[in-house]
């Protein structure tokens, strides 16, 4: 009996231990499921914090700064029962993860690039509108805002708003993060989300590590008004009766049927030929584009100088007048530029596309480091694309095409495809152009003339950028047109097609929309049933097979050295030799680019060549209050 007994006891224990261990078992796989105890094989518990794929077109990111963990304290439960549950509908409070978790005067960032809509000092809030549908996302009881953070200003993704505080109705210092999709002012209009590994946002949730960089966007520099629509800027060089190098921008929100401004800028005229080129960056990361004029030739400095307009004050005022590390690129179409940030470090760098008789039989691209003032190259070397030519066959545009935050080069080829076709060719900028990411026709047939130009912008915010095509003369609206390929279905259909607001701009240089320019032959329709396919062109834009070096640009001329392979790979880390220093500062020859003291207040447009919209601004400065107040 004893021995029986014994036996018993035994299987009793065991028993008693193998449901000891399972019950911990599915405590901790649970705890681990909740995010309290989900650690990595470096036990540091660190997660995505990308928030579900529940809204197309964004990606919200933790509102603070990697390199610390933080944690939930308190989560979806509380703020259903506590203080205004009807306006805190799914919203949650971040703290650091530490033994007093505090996170005063902690940098607290934007989730998404969007718009501010409201500030509330009193209360320490910050509500962000974004470019997607209602979506919004509210940050509560900070301390204090950034400066020049201000209602109607366009932050980015990971740009600083204030910082952490308790101000309002607040417990201790803590970030109050909540989505919203709707009126905030209305009650239950809070999102659900959650953080990518958690499903229920809840109190002790830890583990949360950020990866909010404040990588920018990197191309989107044509939102004139920060209402996330993209506007088309034309450049008016010569002949509005100003004196002066004019801006017209058309507004993105009533598709391109109304001007939100229509100004002279500081800049003198700036002729009809190639020796100038425009283009848009952020120079003083204050959200508002600013107008970049590139002085290809005929520059006191014998180099290509940089004469930056600022657009806060709508174009009255310079903000750089900089020559840059390449020498003269001449007044024909041999050089094409862009502004695009190539390397995410928020300055703005510049794109100079060196089209045709480069000694390494292929395009070339020199881009020169907006962080040093454009004084040396963050990349210089030969692309998988074959030479272009110097007349008007190809266009060139800087876009992300693909999404991972390099910009990417499309080559326009307008004529001479082989398809019929205007065609597509993205060079890949994750490689440092080395490869092509497409090869692709679109709707519009060939256009070989001057009288279509190109740019690539997201008009519809599906993170797909479309091609944007301006048909400028010839028009049977007599209006300038725009005809928009939907980059979502490879710009087989139209998202939109139609005359703007801006009447005929001829086919010469006279206007510019940050494009390349050569004068024309004759006109072309747009094609209504484009092809489905198409193979490139051999002759013209076969892709190199084995790219090898570097291109080192020669001190003098910019004509590349002359021992390179026919086609040329650059590794991102590896630098070129740059021209010699090039002066620091530029002082514009006064006849073509002396700053003009008072600029007059507004433009009127020729009668003959841009008719404006049938209310047209009256005063430079009423067009830019809707989105600022500085």
């Amino acid at each position: 009996m004893r021995r029986t007994g014994l036996k018993l006891t035994i299987r009793t224990n065991i028993l008693f231990t193998s449901i000891c261990m399972l019950i911990v078992t599915i405590y901790f796989n649970a705890l681990n499921h909740s995010g309290i105890m989900a650690a990595n094989e470096t036990g540091k518990g660190q997660r995505n914090d990308s928030f579900l794929a529940v809204i197309p077109g964004l990606s919200l990111k933790l509102p603070f700064a990697p390199g610390q963990e933080w944690k939930i304290t308190n989560g979806w439960s509380k703020h259903a029962v506590g203080n205004f549950p009807e306006f805190n509908l799914w919203a949650v409070d971040f703290v650091p993860n530490t033994a007093s978790p505090s996170c005063l005067d902690k940098p607290v960032l934007a989730s998404e690039t969007g718009t501010i809509e409201k500030l509330d000092p009193i209360v320490g809030q910050v509500i962000i509108r974004h470019d997607v549908g209602e979506f919004r996302t509210n940050y509560l009881h900070l301390n204090s805002f950034t400066i020049g953070i201000v209602k109607g200003k366009r932050v980015l993704q990971g740009e600083q708003i204030g910082v952490c505080g308790s101000k309002g109705n607040s417990w201790g210092a803590h970030i109050h993060f909540q989505v919203i999709n709707g009126n905030p002012d209305l009650p239950n209009t809070g999102y659900k989300t959650s953080i990518q590994g958690y499903d229920n946002l809840e109190e002790g949730t830890i583990g949360l590590y950020s990866t909010n960089t404040g990588v920018p966007e990197s191309t989107v520099y044509n939102d004139y008004n920060g209402d996330g629509k993209p506007d088309i800027f034309a450049v008016f060089r010569s002949g509005s009766g100003s004196g002066k190098t004019d801006v017209h921008i058309l507004n993105g929100a009533d598709n391109y049927q109304s001007f939100l401004a229509q100004v002279a800028t500081a800049q003198g005229e700036t002729g009809k030929d190639n020796a100038w080129a425009f283009g848009l960056g952020d120079y003083n990361t204050d959200g508002v584009p600013d107008l970049y004029t590139i002085f290809k030739s005929g520059t006191g400095s014998g180099k290509t100088e940089l004469h930056i307009l600022n657009g806060i004050d709508h174009y009255q005022s310079f903000l750089a007048n900089q020559s840059t590390i390449l020498g003269e690129t001449g007044n024909d179409g041999t050089w094409a530029f862009a502004v695009a940030d190539y390397n995410n470090d928020r300055h703005p760098d510049l794109y100079a596309i060196f089209r045709s008789k480069t000694n390494s039989n292929s395009a070339e691209v020199y881009i020169a480091n907006g962080a040093d003032n454009y004084q040396t190259y963050i990349l210089a070397t030969a692309t998988a694309l074959g030479d272009t030519g110097s007349n008007g066959d190809w266009d060139f545009v800087v876009n992300d095409y693909n999404n991972d935050s390099r910009p990417d080069i499309y080559a326009i080829q307008k004529t001479g495809t082989g398809s019929g076709h205007t065609e597509l060719h993205v060079l890949n900028g994750s490689d440092g152009y080395q490869t092509f990411l497409a090869h692709q026709p679109t709707i519009l047939s060939e256009i070989p003339d001057g009288n279509w130009t190109f740019n690539v912008l997201d008009f519809n915010h599906d993170n797909k950028p479309d091609l944007f095509a301006i048909f400028k003369s010839q028009t049977s609206s007599k209006k300038t047109e725009v005809y928009i390929a939907d980059g979502a279905n490879n710009y087989q259909s139209y998202l939109f097609a139609g005359a703007t607001a801006l009447g005929e701009t001829g086919s010469d240089c006279t206007w510019n929309f940050l494009s390349i320019c050569v004068f024309p032959s004759t006109s072309m329709t747009p094609s209504p049933t484009p092809s489905t396919t198409v193979t490139p062109s051999p002759t013209s834009m076969t892709p190199s097979p084995t790219p090898s070096t570097t291109v080192t640009p020669s001190p003098t001329s910019m004509t590349p050295s002359p021992t390179p392979s026919t086609t040329v790979t650059s590794t991102q880390s590896t630098t070129v030799t740059p021209s010699p220093t090039p002066s620091t500062t530029v002082t514009p020859s006064p006849t073509s680019m002396t700053p003009s003291p008072t600029p007059s207040t507004t433009v009127t447009p020729s009668p003959t060549s841009i008719t404006p919209s049938p209310t047209p601004v009256t005063s430079r400065y009423s067009v830019y209050l809707p989105m600022i107040q500085r």
